[in-house]
């Protein structure tokens, strides 16, 4: 019921929902916005527009001229795509690591994290955030503990672990949402993809309401990434093939009862992250608001150098909550920018590891099936970037997850 009950409340939607919108101010439409770059009119796919910057998260990765064409900064790369029948724009982050960010040396940074970060499968509409981001967070300390650093070859290798294990682990008396790891100690580690994979494949309720396994014959199946939370490990023998870890342990650095909450962080909480990832060198799991869900997503590093322009994602997270009429949390985050004076800083961004973002490092594909066609997506986006106000408005939950 534990299981159930965080599927249903952590962030649940299709990508398609994002269809990035032309802004101002927090007044945002739904409608794709529209840019020529180099002859060709194209949607953006995973950026927006604000007052001619082109921004994606909280950074300016462009600006759009007066002639309506974009021009994009070069620590960008442009993919072209597809979307609804139009010729659409996908940006992405260049990598290696130490290409990110000139002029490190003027500001604070740490990016000591960003080379053991493996990319997580997208977690479509699974629900699976939580699951996600501490298998994110273990995944990168055994990287860094065996000095194993990104290469796509990685995705299904030997430190390569599986979300869904997480998922169905049952351990009686860690069922609280920092205690993850606890649940891996019981364990002795963690199984790998490859044997339990992050996958799709045919559901439906029964009369009780659960979910369960069917066949594609059935007439109420289901196909799809829901599937994950049938629990298909605990009379499966694959407990011999966990793979054994070092003990882990969680220190808690910021906490609230409801992980829906909103403007109950301040720069000290952000100041503390990041005084965290110079102390141990290790992850930090943060939930915040996302459009009225919960999520949960991993830091991996800081950068008090990169420039930033107001807090355009806590901005229109404002105009969902206006739109759709809470004006509980939309009054929480005012009230929260007025008191700290808003979004008073010009620089700095967390790095992230999430799963929902689309991602198009190295071209690598995830086969969600391996026994079906069609179902095949790119890994979610191995680093994003977020603004230190987003932690400050719209976070609620933080802890870092470590060695023992």
């Amino acid at each position: 019921m534990k299981l159930i009950m965080l599927y249903l409340v952590c962030i649940f939607f299709s990508l398609n929902e994002f269809a990035i919108a032309k802004t101002t101010g927090v007044n945002a439409q739904i409608n794709p916005y529209k840019i020529s770059y180099k002859g060709v009119d194209f949607i953006l796919e995973n950026a927006k527009v604000f007052d001619k910057y082109i921004y994606m998260d909280d950074t300016i990765v462009g600006e759009v001229n007066d002639n309506n064409e974009a021009i994009f900064d070069p620590d960008y790369i442009i993919y072209r795509g597809d979307k609804d029948g139009f010729k659409s724009i996908i940006i992405d982050y260049r990598y290696p690591e130490n290409n990110l960010d000139s002029a490190l040396e003027q500001y604070p940074f740490n990016n000591k994290l960003l080379p053991y970060t493996l990319a997580a499968p997208n977690q479509l509409g699974a629900g699976s955030c939580l699951y996600m981001a501490t298998t994110g967070a273990v995944e990168l300390l055994v990287n860094q503990q065996k000095n194993i650093t990104y290469d796509p070859n990685l995705y299904d290798g030997d430190y390569d672990f599986s979300e869904r294990y997480l998922m169905n682990l049952y351990v009686n008396g860690y069922n609280n949402l920092y205690d993850l790891v606890y649940k891996i100690n019981v364990a002795g580690g963690m199984l790998l993809n490859k044997d339990y994979r992050f996958t799709m494949g045919y559901y439906k309720k029964n009369l009780l309401g659960k979910l369960v396994k069917t066949y594609a014959s059935d007439k109420k199946a289901i196909y799809g990434e829901t599937y994950n939370w049938i629990n298909e490990y605990s009379n499966s023998g694959l407990s011999k093939k966990i793979v054994p870890l070092n003990k882990l342990d969680r220190e808690l650095i910021f906490t609230n009862s409801n992980r829906w909450n909103v403007g109950v962080m301040s720069g000290t909480t952000v100041q503390k992250i990041k005084d965290k990832l110079d102390q141990y060198k290790a992850p930090v799991v943060v939930i915040y608001n996302h459009y009225g869900y919960w999520h949960a997503v991993v830091i991996v590093g800081y950068n008090d150098n990169v420039e930033i322009a107001g807090c355009p994602f806590v901005d229109s997270t404002l105009a969902y909550f206006k739109k759709n009429g809470n004006n509980t949390y939309y009054n929480k985050i005012v009230n929260a920018k007025k008191k700290d004076g808003g979004c008073n800083t010009s620089r700095g961004v967390f790095y992230i590891r999430d799963s929902i973002y689309n991602g198009r490092e190295d071209r690598v594909i995830y086969n969600y099936d391996l026994n079906k066609a069609g179902e095949e997506k790119y890994y979610a986006a191995r680093i994003i970037k977020k603004s230190y106000h987003w932690i400050k408005y719209l976070g609620n939950n933080a802890f870092v997850i470590k060695w023992k």
